[in-house]
C-alpha cells in the first residue's frame, strides 16, 4: 500500500519519517549527523576563505604628514576657554 491510502478494513495507512533524519528538498534524507557534519565543513570552509580575504590584495596605506606643527598648550588658558564656551552655550 502506497502511503495515504485506504487499507480494506477502511483504516488509513501512512508511513512516518524517521525523526532523527532530516528530509531535504529533493527527495533525500539527510541525518543529524551528516547535517552537522556538512554545516562544520561549510563554516570552515568560509572562515578559511575569509580569512584569505583579509590578507591578499590589500595594502597598507603610507601614513601623510601632519598638516599643522606641534604647539605646547597652557592647561589653564585651555579649561578657561572651554569654560567660558560651555558657559556662554556655544558649541
Amino acid at each position: 500500500m502506497t502511503a495515504g491510502t485506504a487499507s480494506p478494513l477502511g483504516q488509513i495507512e501512512c508511513e512516518l519519517p524517521n525523526p532523527k533524519e532530516e528530509k531535504m528538498g529533493n527527495n533525500e534524507f539527510l541525518s543529524r549527523r551528516e547535517f552537522i557534519t556538512r554545516s562544520g565543513l561549510v563554516l570552515a570552509g568560509t572562515a578559511v576563505g575569509a580569512a584569505g580575504m583579509c590578507t591578499v590584495g590589500f595594502q597598507q596605506p603610507q601614513a601623510s604628514a601632519w598638516p599643522w606643527p606641534y604647539k605646547e598648550l597652557d592647561p589653564d588658558k585651555a579649561a578657561q576657554i572651554a569654560y567660558d564656551a560651555y558657559m556662554s552655550g556655544s558649541n
